[in-house]
């Protein structure tokens, strides 16, 4: 029961906003555990600098063993299992101290590997427990819920536990445990598309138009705004007794705040030097464009120095016109990626690169069988991340691409290598966060044999 007596902070009351409408004793329970791992980060002199996490979501399952490609001798076997999908071994760029090619789309992104700001995470996937064939076949051990559909493996991502249904999201918890250094109105997660699980904690992130604010339109009615305005406001701070008119004073309160604060600090920020390295009219360049304004809008900002951004990038489902279809996505992935860091490393800018990471995220990989002119939902996958920090390289195995081998539990889906808590757990282990608190983000953590893939400092 809400207490109509106690005046709560902004911040409060969005927490209550959100766990009330999520609404279950596991969530409450877990809120809980989730405040005394926190009481841990209480020291801001932990956490010095400012570090952000820009998670670039491709959905409908990315081919990712067509983005990444063996050479030397594993080609052959994979041009077998691939068929007519094989990309020629000819096209592939190189990447320097491996046996590997990207695809031809990609050659910004080598360039970064090849200079040891790219790490490729071999054979990621949702796990509750590392698995073999005959235990997968045999269902001898607990496996995520509804394999290869996509609404249940991007939550199964976004959320992790592939054992549990939770409402929150691994990025939503991580900020909850980082709240303590953001003392902006600005929620630390925001998105440039849409809400999703991935960010929801006890803070619904911030949804941000990657083309500009929007502005309530009651206060841009025209001639007399002013004094519209005022009536307006007056009426809505009206003693109210009802905890829900209580409750939208109080977002529509906040809601004005962020945009007055935020609209404020991104009007001092410099043009973007580069612009012109975008490729035009692409939802994803318009995306990073906003999150590389925002970064440095509040990057020198005493109340801000965590921050996560979401930009997603949809129609990877290519169960036809694979080869053209993937060329064009991955190549304006490969342009957006590296406009974005040459912004952020812009003289103009003041060099932000390395307080910077991107990764990648997609539900599974595909089948490497061919079903004639695409391939269907598989498991296991490749995951690239990006930034002046990375500790760049090959992380894992690359997996046999054999069909029928060890890994494949049929047409060529791998079981994975690596649990996406691992992936996870190694991002957010950079913004600040401990083991003891790793594991109150992922409570399957534990179930693997390690919760730092050493891509990060």
């Amino acid at each position: 029961m809400l207490n109509k007596n106690r005046k709560h902070t902004r911040r409060e009351f969005l927490h209550r906003c959100l766990a009330a409408s999520i609404g279950s004793a596991g969530w409450l329970g877990f809120g809980g555990s989730l405040q005394l791992a926190s009481a841990a980060l209480k020291d801001t002199s932990a956490l010095p600098g400012y570090k952000a996490l820009v998670c670039l979501y491709l959905s409908g399952g990315n081919d990712s063993y067509n983005m990444l490609v063996p050479t030397g001798s594993g080609y052959n076997t994979y041009q077998a299992s691939r068929s007519n999908l094989a990309i020629a071994s000819s096209q592939l760029h190189g990447l320097n101290g491996t046996a590997h090619g990207l695809h031809p789309a990609m050659p910004r992104l080598a360039t970064r590997y090849n200079q040891g700001q790219v790490a490729f995470v071999n054979n990621v996937g949702t796990l509750v427990v590392p698995a073999t064939k005959s235990e997968v076949l045999n269902e001898t051990v607990p496996l995520p819920k509804q394999l290869f559909s996509h609404a249940d493996q991007q939550t199964q991502w976004e959320m992790t536990a592939a054992d549990a249904v939770d409402g929150r999201g691994w990025l939503g918890r991580a900020a909850d445990l980082l709240a303590t250094y953001n003392t902006s109105l600005l929620p630390m997660n925001i998105s440039l598309r849409d809400i999703r699980t991935l960010q929801i904690g006890n803070q619904a992130p911030y949804v941000l138009n990657p083309h500009g604010l929007e502005d309530f339109q009651h206060r841009h009615w025209g001639e007399g705004d002013a004094a519209r305005q005022q009536v307006f406001e007056s009426l809505q701070h009206l003693a109210q007794t009802h905890p829900m008119m209580q409750a939208f004073t109080q977002v529509h309160d906040d809601t004005l705040a962020i945009y007055d604060e935020l609209s404020t600090d991104l009007a001092a920020v410099p043009a973007i030097p580069n612009e012109s390295a975008y490729p035009a009219g692409q939802s994803l360049a318009s995306q990073l464009k906003m999150v590389a304004r925002v970064i440095k809008s509040q990057a020198a900002k005493n109340t801000v120095n965590r921050q996560i951004f979401m930009v997603r990038m949809g129609g990877y489902d290519f169960h036809d016109r694979l080869l053209n279809a993937q060329q064009e996505r991955l190549s304006i992935v490969d342009q957006c990626v590296d406009a974005f860091f040459n912004t952020l490393n812009s003289s103009q800018w003041g060099g932000l690169g390395s307080n910077v990471t991107l990764f990648s995220l997609s539900e599974f990989a595909r089948t490497l069988s061919s079903n004639g002119d695409g391939s269907d939902h598989a498991w296991g996958g490749v995951q690239f991340v990006v930034g002046d920090a990375v500790q760049g390289g090959m992380v894992g195995a690359y997996p046999d691409l054999a069909l029928g081998s060890n890994q494949d539990v049929d047409g060529g889906r791998l079981i994975p290598d690596i649990a996406v808590e691992q992936y996870a757990a190694t991002l957010v282990r950079w913004l600040g966060l401990g083991d003891a608190e790793l594991a109150t983000i992922f409570p399957n953590l534990g179930n693997f044999n390690s919760n730092n893939l050493g891509f990060l400092p």
